[in-house]
């Protein structure tokens, strides 16, 4: 069977109350519930309302408590706990108010006694049982209790091996699901990525020459696979590699390929440096690899996908 909890927040003032407080929240943990909420001593500020205000957020119930005082109050003169109460109804939280009907509690003054009585009053609109020593607030919390889970329904909590074993099958049927969606997803993009890498683009560059003591600027263009430039810059971003870091790799590359080719064109030069590809050039490989999936491009770095990696590591053992 299944054994469902509810988190009730208690409120009340810390002055000539703490024993009682106690023996409510005692009460309360005994039948399952877990309890929350601060009391408020006699010198106190906002902060501790704000505490308890977020405590009300995730509430299923409250228990005000009350004695012969009204309770702390702001600068405005309204109390804390009569400030938690109409949060409370403004957000339709069932309220158990247990309030005291002794005399052994002290009293303030007359200006106190008539804003607790008008609070009374309030309190007595809804669920409410009156004590006036400990052994009867013990059996008014633990009577009061039941009656509130009875005619408030709330969601309440409750252990995850609690839930039947139909609701598991479903849950692993729909992840079995999404694990065979995700292998023909990352299928269908490779045999894309495949078909795309036999496509070939065109790389305009300029590098220097040195020849006769001078130096002059040379240009040039040459064709290569997609896979060729994905190659050449893949196994760089098996981290995530600056975008500069990136292009000064392919275009070390492009120089090394095209060397002799360089030769031929300027056979009186003896050495070739500094090759550069066009920024359109770059950005274009940059935007055909993101369409093919195989980079990620975030705040200036690019690292390979999942896809990107595969990719790679299927080649290398190809070798």
């Amino acid at each position: 069977m299944e054994v469902k909890h509810y988190q009730v927040m208690v409120i009340s003032s810390q002055v000539e109350l703490e024993a009682e407080r106690r023996a409510v929240e005692e009460s309360l943990v005994a039948q399952g519930a877990f309890v929350s909420g601060f009391s408020f001593p006699r010198q106190t500020d906002n902060y501790l309302l704000k505490l308890n205000q977020l405590c009300l957020a995730a509430v299923d119930y409250v228990v005000i408590l009350t004695n012969r005082q009204y309770s702390p109050s702001s600068a405005a003169g309204v109390g804390y706990v009569h400030q938690l109460y109409a949060a409370a109804v403004a957000k339709k939280i069932p309220i158990l108010s247990l309030i005291y009907k002794g005399m052994d509690k002290s009293i303030i003054n007359e200006d106190d006694t008539r804003k607790l009585k008008e609070f009374v009053s309030l309190l007595k609109e809804g669920d409410y049982y009156e004590w006036h020593n400990l052994d009867g607030l013990r059996h008014a919390t633990e009577r009061g209790y039941e009656k509130l889970i009875e005619n408030h329904k709330a969601r309440g909590w409750h252990r995850n091996e609690n839930v039947v074993s139909a609701d598991t099958k479903v849950i692993n049927s729909l992840k079995n699901q999404i694990s065979l969606l995700q292998d023909a997803l990352e299928k269908e993009r490779s045999n894309q990525s495949t078909e795309a890498s036999d496509v070939k683009i065109t790389l305009d560059y300029q590098c220097k020459a040195f020849y006769g003591g001078t130096m002059k600027n040379i240009t040039g263009t040459v064709s290569w696979l997609w896979n060729s430039v994905f190659l050449a810059v893949a196994p760089q971003l098996m981290e995530d590699t600056k975008e500069s870091t990136i292009k000064i790799a392919l275009q070390e590359q492009l120089l090394e390929s095209e060397k002799i080719h360089l030769e031929k064109k300027v056979p009186q030069a003896h050495a070739f440096v500094d090759l550069r590809i066009s920024t359109s050039t770059f950005n274009a490989i940059k935007v055909n690899l993101r369409a093919q999936s195989l980079v990620i491009v975030k705040q200036g770095k690019w690292k390979l996908t999942p896809l990107g990696e595969h990719r790679l590591l299927s080649q290398a053992k190809a070798i």
